[in-house]
């Protein structure tokens, strides 16, 4: 059996107001007065892109930060919901 992986980054930089003089990427800003996350729809939307561009997969794995966003969009595939304006299918 042979596997093949495609790995994601963040699409976010991580220190915007450094004028991203690193390569280092997130997947979305958190906000320390409220639970929101900002940059969140636009890191979902790489991810179901891929998703449709590139697959189909046999899974998705994440790690740290990474692994919040593939059960917010393993949850959205699942259930066909719509998260953040976004909707969770792929043609």
């Amino acid at each position: 059996m042979e596997f093949e992986f495609k790995y994601l980054s963040g699409v976010l930089p991580a220190y915007p107001d450094d004028n991203d003089i690193t390569d280092k990427k997130v997947w979305g800003y958190g906000e320390p007065n409220n639970d929101k996350i900002n940059g969140l729809e636009r890191s979902i939307q790489h991810i179901l892109d891929t998703l449709d561009q590139d697959g189909p997969f046999s899974g998705i794995v994440g790690f740290s930060s990474g692994a919040a966003m593939t059960a917010i969009v393993t949850s959205m595939l699942e259930k066909k919901k719509v998260v953040c304006g976004i909707s969770g299918e792929v043609m």
